[in-house]
Protein backbone atom coordinates (compact mmCIF):
# COMPACT_ATOMS: atom_id res chain seq x y z
CA UNK A 1 0.00 0.00 0.00
CA UNK A 2 2.69 2.28 0.66
CA UNK A 3 4.27 1.92 -2.76
CA UNK A 4 1.24 2.84 -4.42
CA UNK A 5 0.72 5.87 -2.37
CA UNK A 6 4.52 6.65 -3.21
CA UNK A 7 3.94 6.16 -7.00
CA UNK A 8 0.70 8.16 -6.65
CA UNK A 9 2.53 11.07 -5.31
CA UNK A 10 4.98 10.76 -8.23
CA UNK A 11 2.94 10.57 -10.85
CA UNK A 12 0.95 13.67 -9.58
CA UNK A 13 3.94 14.93 -9.77
CA UNK A 14 4.79 14.04 -12.79
CA UNK A 15 1.69 14.63 -15.05
CA UNK A 16 1.08 18.18 -13.49
CA UNK A 17 4.33 19.89 -15.18
CA UNK A 18 3.51 18.18 -18.25
CA UNK A 19 -0.48 18.95 -18.22
CA UNK A 20 -0.15 22.73 -17.00
CA UNK A 21 -3.19 21.76 -15.10
CA UNK A 22 -3.91 19.14 -11.94
CA UNK A 23 -4.28 15.96 -13.64
CA UNK A 24 -7.68 14.01 -13.48
CA UNK A 25 -8.32 10.66 -11.52
CA UNK A 26 -8.42 9.17 -14.86
CA UNK A 27 -5.32 10.63 -16.24
CA UNK A 28 -3.15 8.96 -13.07
CA UNK A 29 -4.85 6.07 -13.30
CA UNK A 30 -3.81 5.94 -16.92
CA UNK A 31 -0.51 6.48 -16.35
CA UNK A 32 -0.19 4.30 -12.96
CA UNK A 33 -1.96 1.56 -15.20
CA UNK A 34 -4.57 0.70 -12.66
CA UNK A 35 -8.37 1.36 -12.38
CA UNK A 36 -9.94 4.71 -11.88
CA UNK A 37 -11.83 3.20 -8.35
CA UNK A 38 -8.40 2.18 -6.64
CA UNK A 39 -6.71 5.30 -7.75
CA UNK A 40 -9.61 6.85 -6.30
CA UNK A 41 -9.19 5.44 -3.06
CA UNK A 42 -5.65 5.70 -3.18
CA UNK A 43 -6.34 9.49 -3.42
CA UNK A 44 -8.59 9.32 -0.60
CA UNK A 45 -5.79 7.66 1.76
CA UNK A 46 -3.06 10.95 0.86
CA UNK A 47 -5.47 13.43 1.65
CA UNK A 48 -6.85 11.85 5.05
CA UNK A 49 -2.95 11.92 5.42
CA UNK A 50 -2.00 15.50 4.26
CA UNK A 51 -4.80 17.47 5.52
CA UNK A 52 -6.78 17.90 8.60
CA UNK A 53 -10.05 17.07 9.32
CA UNK A 54 -12.90 19.05 10.05
CA UNK A 55 -15.55 19.37 12.32
CA UNK A 56 -18.22 19.01 9.87
CA UNK A 57 -17.77 17.13 6.90
CA UNK A 58 -19.00 18.70 3.43
CA UNK A 59 -20.62 17.10 1.20
CA UNK A 60 -19.76 18.79 -2.78
CA UNK A 61 -19.60 17.61 -5.60
CA UNK A 62 -16.22 18.67 -6.87
CA UNK A 63 -14.45 16.44 -9.73
CA UNK A 64 -10.73 15.94 -9.14
CA UNK A 65 -9.42 19.09 -10.13
CA UNK A 66 -10.91 20.99 -7.55
CA UNK A 67 -9.55 18.46 -4.63
CA UNK A 68 -6.30 17.17 -5.86
CA UNK A 69 -3.73 19.03 -4.14
CA UNK A 70 -0.93 21.11 -5.95
CA UNK A 71 2.17 18.95 -6.27
CA UNK A 72 4.22 21.58 -7.95
CA UNK A 73 7.94 20.01 -6.86
CA UNK A 74 8.66 16.84 -5.32
CA UNK A 75 11.00 16.13 -2.81
CA UNK A 76 13.18 12.95 -1.86
CA UNK A 77 11.83 13.08 1.77
CA UNK A 78 8.56 13.30 0.82
CA UNK A 79 8.32 9.10 -0.01
CA UNK A 80 9.89 8.14 3.05
CA UNK A 81 7.57 10.97 5.59
CA UNK A 82 4.69 9.43 3.35
CA UNK A 83 5.11 5.76 3.71
CA UNK A 84 6.31 6.77 7.78
CA UNK A 85 2.94 8.21 7.85
CA UNK A 86 1.09 5.39 6.14
CA UNK A 87 2.89 2.81 8.35
CA UNK A 88 1.53 4.81 11.67
CA UNK A 89 -1.61 5.03 10.61
CA UNK A 90 -1.94 1.40 10.07
CA UNK A 91 -0.58 1.07 13.81
CA UNK A 92 -3.38 3.35 14.81
CA UNK A 93 -5.90 1.51 13.65
CA UNK A 94 -5.45 -1.10 16.02
CA UNK A 95 -6.26 1.25 18.51
CA UNK A 96 -9.74 2.11 16.65
CA UNK A 97 -13.20 0.11 17.77
CA UNK A 98 -12.70 -2.97 15.52
CA UNK A 99 -15.98 -1.97 13.32
CA UNK A 100 -14.43 1.05 12.36
CA UNK A 101 -11.12 -0.19 11.61
CA UNK A 102 -12.41 -2.35 9.30
CA UNK A 103 -14.68 -0.14 7.54
CA UNK A 104 -11.34 1.52 6.83
CA UNK A 105 -9.52 -1.27 5.77
CA UNK A 106 -12.18 -2.89 3.32
CA UNK A 107 -12.54 0.87 2.12
CA UNK A 108 -9.07 2.13 1.36
CA UNK A 109 -7.94 -1.73 0.28
CA UNK A 110 -5.38 -1.56 3.40
CA UNK A 111 -3.75 -5.35 3.99
CA UNK A 112 -3.64 -5.96 -0.17
CA UNK A 113 -7.41 -5.73 -0.65
CA UNK A 114 -9.11 -4.19 -3.56
CA UNK A 115 -10.62 -0.76 -2.14
CA UNK A 116 -14.53 -1.28 -1.86
CA UNK A 117 -17.44 1.37 -2.39
CA UNK A 118 -19.52 2.00 0.88
CA UNK A 119 -22.36 0.31 -0.33
CA UNK A 120 -20.30 -3.17 -0.75
CA UNK A 121 -18.45 -2.58 2.48
CA UNK A 122 -22.06 -2.10 3.94
CA UNK A 123 -23.46 -5.60 2.21
CA UNK A 124 -20.51 -6.88 3.58
CA UNK A 125 -20.74 -6.10 6.94
CA UNK A 126 -24.79 -5.69 7.01
CA UNK A 127 -25.40 -2.16 7.52
CA UNK A 128 -26.31 0.48 5.17
CA UNK A 129 -24.53 2.84 2.98
CA UNK A 130 -25.01 5.96 5.28
CA UNK A 131 -23.82 4.14 8.33
CA UNK A 132 -20.45 2.88 6.68
CA UNK A 133 -19.85 6.23 6.04
CA UNK A 134 -20.51 7.64 9.12
CA UNK A 135 -18.54 5.05 10.73
CA UNK A 136 -15.56 5.81 7.68
CA UNK A 137 -16.02 9.49 8.96
CA UNK A 138 -15.93 9.24 12.98
CA UNK A 139 -12.91 6.48 12.36
CA UNK A 140 -10.90 9.11 10.38
CA UNK A 141 -11.84 11.76 13.13
CA UNK A 142 -10.27 9.65 15.54
CA UNK A 143 -7.29 8.88 13.84
CA UNK A 144 -6.88 12.76 13.28
CA UNK A 145 -6.88 13.24 16.73
CA UNK A 146 -4.30 10.05 17.82
CA UNK A 147 -1.86 11.61 15.18
CA UNK A 148 -2.19 15.14 16.82
CA UNK A 149 -2.19 13.50 20.33
CA UNK A 150 1.21 11.30 19.91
Amino acid sequence: MVELVNHYKQVVADLQPKLSDTPSIEQIAEEMKLPAKKVTAIKEIVDSINTPFQAEPTHTNQNADETMPAASYHLPGDDLAGAEELQKIVKLLDRLDEREAQVLKLRFGINGTEPLTLKQIGAKLGLTRERVRQLQQSALRQLNELINND
